[in-house]
């Protein structure tokens, strides 16, 4: 992290700092501000320090109370919403259909919207009595139009305070118990919105540091640095007598944080990716800008292929990177990019071979794997087998032929050119080793 008098610049350091900033990156991002011409060639992130005075000083222009919420406040709470809920049509949706046999219908029904949801002034109890009456048509033989439809019904009823509801969602499932920054915000205090805004302002994020303690994460001491724990983030940071994954078993009970970093890295959730079986994915980087843009992709193509092995995602979004950007990656990017998987409280991490990454994020070979579009021969590349390439190329052309279908001709031509524009990015790799020891 560098900083000017008008400028703050962050480079990457560790995963979860980077997806911190990824994370912060895609509420700006929504609230329309122009992230792309803050990535920098060299990796870094510039951001304007007016616009930090700016999004906590702009309104959200939201219903009392919400209307004390600042512009960045309501977009990370949309957006968190967005990210874990998808819409509130599906949230109610997916909440209905989890009634299993015998179950209290009053459970989910007080799990799409709590009785004692009031603050200051705002309350819902006449939307609580109609959601009731819309319960007792739900049985556990209704079908699924039938679901979906008391679905939009009860959607239609909550509508009006639509904004409160996802505050109330979203300030419980991060600062809950067993949620992503436990006791970091205290979530009774959600009938109190200004005490959220207390919490993250323009003020308590750049408290200037008045010792030389460093910051773990930045490995600067700008600003206030004060030691993290359980506290924090429960299933990361370890307390002294008892490590975690994340430190390889390690307790660490003297890392510190400052106030900025610990702002970006309230955003780190933003940048996970839902896997299905409780799993999350971070396509980490030595380059915000590569970061920016793979785990973007990532999130497009989970969405659109619903591909749900790491590897397919991971090469997918290398291709669409290569194509959408026009660029291939240098040997040192290629060789540093990783999947962060979490499931659970666990954390691992996935990588695939360099030499499949210098493959996949040539320009030609990622137009030809996109062309193809076929499972089977992405995973052919990613295993390494390009002489399965050539034979399922000759096995399909026979059958083309045989059966005249101009389809697998035209696929087995194209298997061909792919194989042989593989077989130039080998040679080349071959040449500059070679040349590298002279």
């Amino acid at each position: 992290m560098t900083l000017s008098s008008s400028k703050l610049t962050l480079y990457p350091a560790n995963w979860l700092y980077n997806a911190g900033v990824v994370g912060f990156l895609r509420v700006l991002d929504a609230m329309g501000e122009d992230v792309e011409g803050m990535l920098r060639k060299d990796g870094g992130v510039e951001v304007e320090r007016e616009k930090f005075s700016k999004i906590f000083s702009e309104r959200a222009n939201k219903e009392k109370p919400l209307d004390i919420l600042a512009i960045w406040h309501w977009y990370f709470i949309e957006e968190t919403f967005k990210s874990y809920y998808l819409s509130l049509e599906e949230f109610i949706f997916s909440q209905i259909t989890k009634i299993p046999k015998g179950a209290q219908k009053s459970q989910i029904r007080d799990s799409i919207l709590k009785a004692n949801f009031k603050f200051d002034g705002v309350s819902f109890d006449e939307e609580i009595k109609l959601i009731k009456e819309k319960f007792k048509g739900i049985s556990e033989d209704s079908s699924e139009s039938e679901l979906r439809r008391i679905s939009e019904e009860i959607r239609k009823i909550i509508k009006p305070k639509e904004d409160f509801y996802k505050y109330r969602k979203v300030i419980g499932f991060l600062f809950s118990s067993g949620g992503y920054y436990q006791n970091l915000f205290n979530p009774s205090h959600f009938k109190k919105v200004e005490k959220f805004v207390e919490k993250f302002n323009y003020d308590e994020i750049f408290k200037q540091n008045s010792n030389q303690t460093k910051c773990f994460f930045c490995t600067k001491g700008i600003y206030k640095v004060f030691p993290v724990d359980l506290q924090f983030m429960s299933y990361l940071f370890p307390a002294p007598a008892f490590p975690n994954s994340y430190w390889n078993l390690q307790s660490h009970s003297a890392i510190g944080i400052c106030t900025l970093c610990k702002f970006l890295i309230v955003h780190h959730h933003l940048s996970l990716i839902n896997l299905p079986n409780n799993s999350q994915i971070f396509i980490n980087a030595p380059s915000f800008k590569i970061m920016w843009y793979l785990n973007r992709y990532a999130r497009e193509i989970y969405g659109r292929e619903k591909a749900e092995r790491v590897e397919q995602i991971l090469s997918m979004s290398l291709i669409e990177m290569t194509l959408r950007l026009n660029r291939e990656l240098s040997r040192w990017t290629a060789m540093n990019i990783e999947v962060v998987l979490k499931r659970g409280d666990e954390i691992n991490f996935f990588s695939l071979p360099y030499e499949v990454v210098r493959i996949i994020t040539n320009r030609k070979v990622a137009s030809l794997l996109s062309r193809i579009n076929r499972y089977d021969v992405l995973n052919l590349v990613l295993k390494g087998d390009f002489e399965g390439i050539l034979r399922m190329g000759e096995r399909m052309l026979r059958e083309g032929v045989n059966s005249r279908n101009k389809g697998e001709i035209r696929v087995s031509q194209k298997l061909f050119q792919l194989y042989a524009a593989i077989s130039d990015v080998l040679k080349e790799e071959v040449e500059y080793d070679r040349y590298n020891q002279l």
